[in-house]
């Protein structure tokens, strides 16, 4: 049992070294691929009807009074980030990702 769980976190390790470049023979870094999928996820999401619950989400505004401190980092301004690295406009992304084609071309960009 303890052997199993050894070369469990062993294979885990080798993973995460081959992604994040770490020595490994990973093309990409972990932390691009982790950015081509939020963007690729998102013009997927902007391509669904507008009554689908994961287009509704993107577009909600929580409403009442906002918490004390600094706010929490959201899936939406993680992707701003990301499109601002690309130097494309949340609006213009939008527009993009309506064509498939060209939507994928702007993301292999970033990776």
């Amino acid at each position: 049992m303890a052997e199993e769980n050894s070369s469990c976190i062993m294979a885990q390790q080798n993973h995460k070294q081959t992604y994040k470049g770490e020595g490994g023979t990973g093309e990409y870094g972990y932390f691009y691929l982790s950015r081509k999928k939020k963007l690729r996820w998102l013009g997927h999401v902007w391509r669904m009807d507008k009554d689908r619950r994961a287009n509704q989400v993107l577009h909600w505004i929580p409403e009442g009074r906002k918490r004390r401190g600094r706010p929490r980092r959201n899936w939406t301004e993680t992707v701003k980030n990301d499109l601002r690295v690309l130097e494309i406009s949340w609006e213009k992304a939008e527009e993009l990702a309506m064509d498939r084609v060209e939507w994928r071309r702007c993301v292999a960009r970033c990776a």
